[in-house]
């Protein structure tokens, strides 16, 4: 007989440990029909095993010794390797692991009993090591196809494997050029792919993860160790730019041997598995002890978890180098923890990943919120009558008319929304905006008892503010980039723009002609909150169109019958508001999250209409923070509203909807790594982000005060208050906590003459 084709079996190592061991007994199994005296030898083995566990170390005394090698000799000798007989079908079983590959060639007799003609098998090269699974598998199956060429080479064969995807093989339209060369070579055989169960197919797998073909060289390696060793090979630029992201290298395995006995949840558990007991309790049975290291496996049959204590920050250390290395990207917390799982395990994996990523700088000013958005539907109180409470807008800008005007001011009763659509200019000022409001307003309904709009400058403008305070007007202007406060006006000026696109001419110069038609058509139509039209709401009926000239009509001309039908029409219109109300409160709030603030927490702003300038870059907003901050929240200003601390560079309206705002999150740990990219300031010049101000100290004169980076790499640094006039809230808010002593009452003094940038 050939000796090649029993060297896989015939130079099996001695095993070492339990688990090499039942590889071993396993093989022999499969095929103990063939030896004779075979439960004898293999007793004396099991009996080495008894009660170890899978790693756990194992010596051959020469007894025992002398039965492997007996074993090994049998199953290698005849009749155990049958001579192949060409008038039937042969069988090949491959099977790849991370170092090896290794199967057997057989037939099949009378009894469909299997007849091992030849093993198989080899260590993996290095690059080999690194293939994908599929392609291990496919080179396991190429490498029996070589060996036993002369078998195979001029006849279908069935070639078993417990890779699924190696049945498809053959059909796929693309591949890699790795992949062609091998399917090119592998055209010259008639393979039948089959697919078997991985239990079935125990030989091949015995021999693909023989321990002697695995030196070691395949192991994990850190993120840190990889970055430290790419470096080397980087220009000096890109070096400086990548040392920058990576935390220091640490020997993890070293930390968890030193770490365990601190560690309160597996210090006893180190303890009683040092005394050995025969019988483990419950929760032992997924652990293991192996080098002084301790290993967590779900199943026995599932890979080992490294079990990582609670000391130094090691846990922190390898949650950044799988969250906030660039080769992560920052990945949210399901992913973060999936990353996790592979390698390592802590009782409370789940609820440190979610701290730790909810907590990530980066990741709460550069990711948009997910889910459902803050604030619930908080409605305007329902007037009492007709034209005391009104809306106003502006449309704007349109095309400019013949007459000059290119913009829409549109006033809206919000009792019974009767509208009114005036032509105006864009570049009208407050006092002109005013003049208009009084000539067409006031000579129609009178003076308004509160008026709900945006934050147009014409309606912010100190003289708009004055003339209305004259007349005993409230203004309630809507919170910032919220336009929906004022949902009526938008829905108004919606219909507007739609009404004119049907009519207007092809210079859509004419449109000022055509919008008393559309303020006409827009009051006569039923209106969904209040079940019927502005007009019979406003006027107690409905004025005659064309459409009505051929229908006879009658109107109540009594008095008392005037006003019961006037006061009905009020009631009926404050009813079907409320109703309405109702719905939308109830649907709005379905999907919505309520979110509450207390003053002197720090929030986060949303970005989204900013300008670039405020978010510190000067380059497209597609790659902008998402939110800036964070803020201090000064004042509760209503419901769902929000006044915040604003660097004063920014001047920007200070209180905003709920919505705009997310919770920041600070990690008190001060060892995190934190690496925040510099900001382009108001000169254009480079800076970072202060987190806090330390102290403060006096120089030469000057006044200097520690500041404290929200990027972790740069150490706290003494700056004179002139670099600092964008966080004078933090200069402030430092000093004021100070103690009352005169110099600090100087200090206090100096700081409150100092002016913003």
């Amino acid at each position: 007989m050939d000796p090649k084709k029993s060297d896989s079996i015939r130079n099996w190592p001695v095993p070492k440990t339990k688990h090499d061991m039942q590889a071993f007994i396993g093989t022999c199994v499969y095929v103990m029909r063939f030896c004779a005296d075979f439960a004898e030898h293999v007793a004396v083995l099991t009996e080495v095993i008894r009660d170890k566990r899978p790693r756990d170390p194992v010596s051959l005394n020469p007894q025992q010794l002398a039965a492997f090698n007996i074993l090994k000799t049998k199953l290698t000798s005849p009749p155990v390797l049958a001579h192949p007989d060409f008038s039937k079908p042969f069988h090949v079983n491959v099977d790849a692991s991370d170092f090896a590959i290794g199967g057997y060639l057989f037939q099949l007799d009378e009894n469909k009993a299997e007849k091992v003609i030849a093993y198989g098998g080899r260590k993996l090269s290095k690059p080999e090591m690194v293939y994908p699974t599929r392609e291990k598998e496919l080179l396991a199956a190429l490498h029996a196809m070589r060996t036993w060429k002369v078998y195979l080479l001029d006849r279908p064969f069935y070639l078993n494997t417990d890779h699924h995807t190696l049945e498809t093989i053959l059909q796929q339209q693309t591949c890699s050029q790795r992949l062609a060369r091998w399917l090119n070579e592998l055209a010259l055989f008639q393979p039948l792919f089959k697919w078997v169960p991985g239990p079935s197919n125990v030989i091949a797998d015995a021999i693909s993860r023989r321990q002697d073909w695995n030196d070691g060289t395949f192991r994990s390696i850190s993120l840190s160790e990889l970055l430290h060793a790419l470096s080397d090979s980087k220009p000096p630029d890109a070096d400086e730019q990548l040392l920058q992201m990576t935390t220091q290298t640490i020997d993890i395995k070293e930390a968890c041997r030193s770490g365990y006995d601190k560690d309160a949840y597996f210090g006893p558990i180190m303890r009683e598995l040092s005394e050995d007991s025969p019988r483990p309790t419950r929760r032992l049975r997924r652990l293991s002890l192996e080098d002084g290291l301790l290993f967590f496996r779900v199943r026995p049959d599932s890979p080992a978890r490294l079990c990582i204590p609670d000391v130094n920050g090691l846990r922190k250390t390898i949650m950044f180098e799988e969250h906030d290395v660039p080769t992560r990207g920052h990945p949210g917390q399901g992913k973060t923890l999936l990353l996790l799982l592979e390698q390592y395990y802590w009782k409370g994996m789940a609820q440190s990943v979610e701290k730790y990523v909810a907590s990530c700088e980066l990741c709460q000013r550069n990711k948009s919120v997910r889910g459902r958005a803050a604030g619930l539907l908080h409605p305007l109180e329902i007037p009492g009558n007709r034209w005391e409470n009104i809306s106003m807008d502006f449309l704007s800008p349109l095309p400019t008319t013949q007459a000059g005007f290119d913009a829409v001011f549109v006033i809206v009763d919000r009792l019974t929304k009767r509208a009114h659509f005036l032509p105006t200019h864009s570049t009208a000022t407050a006092a002109t905006t005013a003049q208009l409001f009084c000539d067409f307003y006031q000579r129609l309904h009178g003076l308004p008892l509160s008026i709900v709009s945006d934050r147009d400058t014409k309606f912010t403008a100190a003289l708009w503010r004055s003339i209305m305070e004259l007349q005993g007007t409230r203004l309630h202007l809507c919170t910032a980039f919220k336009p929906s406060t004022d949902g009526q006006s938008e829905v108004t000026i919606k219909f507007v723009g739609e009404c004119l696109r049907h009519f207007v001419g092809p210079h859509h110069d004419n449109w000022d002609e055509l919008l008393f038609l559309a303020e006409f058509a827009y009051n006569s139509r039923t209106h969904s909150s209040i079940g019927m039209s502005p007009f019979v709401a406003d006027l107690g009926y409905q004025p005659r169109t064309v459409a009505d000239c051929s229908v006879n009509s009658s109107r109540t001309t009594r008095a008392s019958t005037f006003v019961t039908h006037q006061q009905a029409i009020i009631a009926e219109a404050q009813d079907a508001m409320a109703a309405a109300q109702f719905q939308w409160h109830a649907a709005y709030d379905r999907n919505r999250l309520h979110m509450v603030f207390k003053v002197g927490e720090e929030v986060l702003l949303d970005t989204k209409h900013l300008d670039l300038a405020h978010m510190g870059t000067d380059g497209k907003r597609k790659l902008a923070a998402r939110f800036i901050g964070p803020c201090r929240i000064s004042k509760v200003a209503g419901p769902d509203t929000y006044t915040l601390e604003l660097p004063p560079g920014l001047r920007l309206h200070p209180d905003y909807h709920v919505s705009r705002l997310r919770p920041y999150i600070r990690d008190e740990d001060p060892h995190r790594v934190t690496r925040v990219q510099p900001v382009l300031v108001a000169d254009g010049s480079e800076g970072h982000l202060v987190t806090a101000i330390l102290g403060h100290r006096r120089r030469r004169g000057v006044q200097q005060f520690q500041v404290q980076w929200l990027d972790s790499t740069l150490k706290p640094s003494w700056e004179p208050l002139v670099n600092l006039l964008q966080v004078l809230a933090l200069v402030r808010r430092n000093v004021d906590s100070l103690p009352q002593t005169r110099a600090t009452a100087r200090l206090r003094e100096e700081v409150s003459r100092v002016q913003p940038a």
